[in-house]
């Protein structure tokens, strides 16, 4: 019985392990916070995309999202920002925000899969994705405001 023991034990310790893909549990979480204009704030813990591999694989394949998950997309700097929602099985919100923080444009419950393009229509620092409704339901609104309470590092 102790062989058997030890032999599973072993096999345990030295087989190897299937390749992990970077998921949610695997991303570091960032604490935010978006402030609507009538001062409503609601808490996010959001996974960090400031790599361009991160950025690009953005929330993609993801069969599902935490009421307060989401990502936060930073670069290195301002610019117009297009998105899309290939191969995203998720509606998502997306939110854009200027250098100051403030919400500019807002593209509500993006499509599943879709190809269509979503602009941020002017240039952004950060943009937020958050489940689809999300928003509209917590009346989130242009105007409010983006507040980042973890350190973040800087984008790439």
């Amino acid at each position: 019985m102790l062989i058997s023991c030890l032999m599973l034990f072993g096999l345990l310790l030295f087989s190897p392990m299937p390749a992990l893909s970077e998921t949610a549990e695997q991303t570091e979480k960032i604490e935010v916070q978006i402030i609507t204009d009538k001062g409503m704030e609601y808490s996010f813990q959001l996974e960090l995309a400031h790599t361009p591999k991160s950025r690009a694989e953005g929330l993609m394949h993801r069969q599902n999202l935490s009421e307060n998950g989401g990502m936060l997309f930073i670069w290195p700097e301002t610019a117009t920002r297009l998105f899309w929602m290939k191969n995203t099985p998720v509606s998502l919100d997306i939110l854009f925000f200027d250098q100051a923080g403030r919400l500019v444009y807002l593209h509500p419950s993006a499509t599943p899969y879709s190809l269509q393009t979503i602009s941020s229509l002017q240039p952004v620092a950060y943009v937020v994705e958050i489940k689809g409704g999300y928003a509209r339901q917590h009346t989130i609104e242009a105007g409010a405001y983006l507040k980042i309470i973890t350190d973040i590092p800087p984008a790439e």
